[in-house]
């Protein structure tokens, strides 16, 4: 799931692609619609924020899938050091930096850069639990 933040208003999305670009410099891609009802926040923004999720978010997910409407009513967040929000929930956040942005047709394609300081790895009692992965895979929320 993706967030970013413009203008003190939060977006967020789950991506229909999100995928590795380089070692070094590290870098990861993700895209979004050009019907996007908040296009213009995720062009504008120039930080993101990368939220690996587990099943037990599938609820979350599910508000994020929908077009359109305040995804974020009710939920806990804070703005992060890029201004992306920041949602206390998955297995770890990525805090990101537009590194290049280009034309993909029917979607905009989004080179970042995480910045590897500002990686969250959400813990209990000081380890990382390992957790279940979550797919977004034929329209559906899917655990591995």
């Amino acid at each position: 799931m993706i967030t970013a933040g413009q203008g003190g208003f939060p977006a967020g999305l789950v991506s229909n692609s999100f995928a590795s670009v380089s070692l070094d410099p590290p870098l990861v891609s993700w895209c979004v619609s050009r019907d996007s009802t908040s296009l213009d926040t995720w062009l504008g923004a120039e930080g993101f924020a990368v939220h690996i999720l587990g099943a037990e978010e599938s609820p979350t997910v599910s508000r994020f899938t929908r077009r359109g409407g305040d995804k974020f009513t009710g939920l806990d967040w804070t703005s992060g050091v890029t201004g992306a929000p920041l949602l206390p929930l998955g297995v770890a956040c990525l805090e990101c930096r537009t590194w290049q942005q280009y034309d993909g047709g029917d979607h905009v394609n989004r080179i970042v850069s995480p910045h590897l300081d500002l990686v969250r790895v959400w813990v209990a009692g000081g380890m990382v639990t390992p957790r279940c992965r979550l797919l977004w895979d034929e329209l559906r929320i899917r655990a591995l």
